[in-house]
């Protein structure tokens, strides 16, 4: 009896663990974010960091994404983290791999899940100045 009750505890934490709680998809989306802030930082190119009330309500909005787009929007986070340092000498490469992030996931999520994550504000801030360019 005590070996199955360790299976099924092993077995449990496991699943918790791969799956994960809902705020977790934001919090891994939000140090996405920072950590292409901080290399998009030498061209000037990175929005401001996600506050607070932007996780908050993408921890709301995640209520839309299915399984899938939760998976999408950790790629996009480790897109985020992926990308390569901005040189004010050529930030082409800095800019044209955040716009490629972004076009991999909408090309991914479900318009639920993307209208309501993106309308969060969370990505807005990494892309401010891609969009300006």
């Amino acid at each position: 009896m005590k070996k199955w009750t360790r299976v099924l505890c092993v077995v449990s934490v496991a699943s918790f663990v791969m799956t994960g709680c809902k705020g977790s998809v934001c919090e891994d989306l939000k140090d996405g974010l920072e950590v292409a802030a901080d290399k998009g930082a030498a061209c000037d190119t990175s929005g401001e960091a996600p506050e607070e009330a932007d996780i908050n309500q993408c921890k709301q909005s995640i209520e839309k994404c299915t399984e899938d787009d939760e998976d999408t929007l950790r790629d996009l986070a480790d897109c985020f983290r992926d990308l390569p340092e901005c040189t004010p000498s050529n930030p082409d490469p800095y800019s044209g791999a955040l716009l490629g992030c972004f076009f991999t996931a909408a090309g991914k999520l479900s318009d639920a899940c993307g209208g309501a994550v993106f309308s969060s504000g969370m990505p807005r801030q990494a892309v401010n100045y891609s969009i300006a360019r």
